[in-house]
């Protein structure tokens, strides 16, 4: 494996240890994630996506309690991290701790906000009322034909539009 490969020649790297971690969680061998992100923790305590890995991984093996100490170790290090605050909430919620779960600070104020005004620029929600047209694709070289809505779609092979 790369990364394994990488940590040997650099055991002193925090971001790949983390990586390592990352695909041996994966490939369903979390008792090595576990040890990775350790000692990626270890190399850097304020490493929010290693304290981010770990909870999850330690979250998703039945460990919820731990799981929400080091996921709120990552929030208060990097408040914007949505997705450490996505496995908080989460990690709450499998703990039974439903109050917690639904009060997680990805659902109220303004990081909800700055998510949501994201996703609206992504998906260009000032026009989402509208019908989007269909357009019929075909492509004879490949046999088929098929259905896009909306923007215009360049057949690159001929330089021109469908």
């Amino acid at each position: 494996m790369v990364f394994k490969e990488a940590s040997r020649l650099r055991p002193s790297s925090a971001v790949i240890l983390n990586n390592l971690a990352f695909a041996e969680d994966k490939l369903g061998q979390e008792a090595d994630a576990i040890v990775a992100y350790k000692e990626a923790i270890r190399l850097d305590a304020k490493y929010a996506k290693a304290l981010n890995g770990l909870g999850y991984v330690y979250d998703k093996t039945g460990r919820p309690v731990e799981a929400i100490d080091l996921l709120k170790q990552a929030v208060s290090i990097k408040p914007d991290y949505v997705v450490a605050h996505y496995n908080l909430g989460k990690a709450y919620f499998d703990a039974g701790r439903f109050p917690d779960a639904v009060v997680c600070p990805i659902a109220s104020g303004s990081l909800f906000t700055k998510i949501a005004k994201g996703f609206g620029e992504w998906l260009d929600l000032e026009d989402a009322h509208r019908p989007v047209p269909e357009r019929r694709l075909g492509r004879g070289d490949l046999g088929g034909v098929g259905l896009r809505r909306g923007g215009d779609v360049a057949d690159t092979r001929r330089n021109r539009d469908v």
